[in-house]
């Protein structure tokens, strides 16, 4: 699971960002406004397990630093999935030298 209600279930907490909401409309539809994901994505439950997997690989990256490999990972495997314009300018070039 990507995110946890607070225990009054007036917020919901973003385990992917650490950011909280307290707006009745992401606590429903379980919304991360920093993130700007659904917590139902599977593609953003996936950053989140390739993230803890590599935090408990390599205890010396950062929070920031295992979500952006994570991140990585991800868009390498499946660039379709990755929201409009947020694709590193470095992949195009990767891809296009395969």
């Amino acid at each position: 699971m990507t995110y946890e209600l607070l225990p009054d279930h007036t917020g919901i907490r973003c385990l992917l960002c650490g950011s909280v909401s307290y707006c009745a409309n992401d606590v429903r539809q379980r919304y991360c406004g920093r993130c700007s994901r659904f917590h139902e994505d599977k593609i953003l439950e996936a950053r989140w397990f390739l993230r803890e997997a590599l935090m408990a690989l390599r205890p010396d990256l950062s929070h920031a630093e295992s979500n952006a490999l994570a991140e990585a990972l991800l868009l390498a495997a499946s660039p379709e999935h990755a929201p409009r314009g947020t694709l590193p300018q470095w992949s195009a070039q990767w891809r296009a030298a395969d």
